[in-house]
C-alpha cells in the first residue's frame, strides 16, 4: 500500500469490535433504564391505528417533511394525506409510555381542533399552505426528557409520489410510523446508535418478550387512561 494511502473499510470488523457492539446493543435493549410500553397499551394502540385507517374521513400522517408539513394532499383513492416530520411518532410514543391511548373519537376531535402535532416547527412558507399547524401537544415530551425516538422497521418511502402511490403501501407506512410497537428510544446525546442494525435487532427481540415488572423506566403495570 502506498505511503499515506487510506485503507478501505473491511466488510467485517475485527471480532473483538463486532462483539463489543453486540454486547452494547444487548445491554441497552435489556436495560431497566430504557423506557418500554406495556403490552396492554401496545395492543390498544394497534387497535386504535387500525380503526383510524378504517375511517376514511381521517387523514393518514405520512413522514415526508419536504412534501409540505401540515398540508393536505389528495390521494387518487380519495384519502387525505398529511406530510409530517417525526413529531407524530414522538406524540404517540410519549402517550404510550405514559400508559395512555386515545379513543378514535378523541383523535377525531383533536384533528378537528388542530391539536395533533405534525412538526417540530413550521416555516413561514409552510404555514401558508398548512391545514394542520400544531407543533406541540400535551404528552409529546420525549425530546425534552433527553430521548431520541427511533423506529424498528424502517418507515422510509423512498421516492414514491404520494398522491399516486399504492394506498396499501401508505397504510402500511402509517401503521409502522405511528405504532409504539415499532418504536424505541435511545439517549438523545447518543442518537446515532438508533441506526445500528445490532441495536435495532436487540431491541426488537427484547420487546417481543412481555415485561416482567410493568414498564421499564416508567410506571409499574398497565394503564389504559384516555387523554385528559
Amino acid at each position: 500500500m502506498p505511503p499515506n494511502a487510506i485503507a478501505s473499510c473491511p466488510e467485517q470488523l475485527p471480532a473483538p469490535v463486532a462483539r463489543a457492539v453486540r454486547e452494547f446493543a444487548s445491554a441497552w435493549a435489556s436495560s431497566t433504564v430504557r423506557p418500554r410500553v406495556h403490552s396492554v397499551v401496545r395492543r390498544n394502540w394497534l387497535a386504535l391505528l387500525h380503526a383510524w385507517v378504517g375511517d376514511a374521513r381521517l387523514p393518514l400522517f405520512i413522514r415526508r417533511p419536504k412534501a409540505g408539513r401540515g398540508s393536505v394532499l389528495a390521494h387518487e383513492s380519495g384519502r387525505s394525506l398529511v406530510p409530517t416530520d417525526n413529531t407524530p411518532a414522538n406524540w404517540a410514543l410519549s402517550l404510550a409510555l405514559s400508559g395512555k391511548c386515545p379513543t378514535l373519537g378523541e383523535v377525531r376531535a383533536a384533528l378537528d381542533a388542530d391539536q395533533l402535532p405534525v412538526a417540530m416547527a413550521l416555516h413561514k412558507k409552510e404555514k401558508r399552505k398548512a391545514r394542520f399547524r400544531c407543533t406541540r401537544a400535551k404528552g409529546a415530551k420525549l425530546n425534552r426528557l433527553g430521548w431520541k425516538v427511533a423506529h424498528i422497521q424502517d418507515v422510509g418511502l423512498g421516492q414514491l409520489k404520494l398522491e399516486s402511490a399504492p394506498i396499501e403501501r401508505l397504510v402500511e407506512h402509517f401503521l409502522c410510523f405511528l405504532s409504539p410497537t415499532n418504536m424505541f428510544v435511545v439517549p438523545l446525546k447518543w442518537a446515532g446508535i438508533a441506526e445500528l442494525p445490532e441495536v435495532i435487532e436487540a431491541v426488537r427481540r427484547a420487546d417481543e418478550k412481555p415485561a416482567k415488572h410493568g414498564v421499564a423506566g416508567g410506571h409499574q403495570g398497565p394503564r389504559t387512561d384516555r387523554l385528559r
